[in-house]
Order: structure tokens, then sequence, then C-alpha cells
């Protein structure tokens, strides 16, 4: 009985792990998406700065 609820209790934490390396390498893509964002709104804004002071 101790072995198998051993097995078990090894298992959730096996996948507790994956599970916050998941949430983790995901919050990694939205950083590196957010940055990606914020350097196209500067494009964008400089480009309009330009045609306005045209």
């Amino acid at each position: 009985m101790d072995y198998s609820m051993d097995n078990i209790h090894r298992a959730i934490d096996n996948l507790y792990y994956e599970h916050i390396l998941n949430l983790l390498e995901e919050e990694k893509k939205n950083k590196i998406i957010e940055k990606i964002l914020k350097n196209i709104l500067k494009i964008i804004l400089c480009n309009i700065e330009r045609t306005v002071r045209r």
C-alpha cells in the first residue's frame, strides 16, 4: 500500500512540476510577444509622428 501511495505522490509531483514548467514557458512566450508588439507600436507611432510633421 505504501509503495503505491508513494508512486501516486511521485506522479502528482511530476505532473505539478511539468505544469509549472509549462506555465513558465508560456509566460516567457508572452513576454517575447509583448516586446515584439511594443516594438511594432513604436515603429507605427514614429511613422505617424513623421507623417504629422510633414
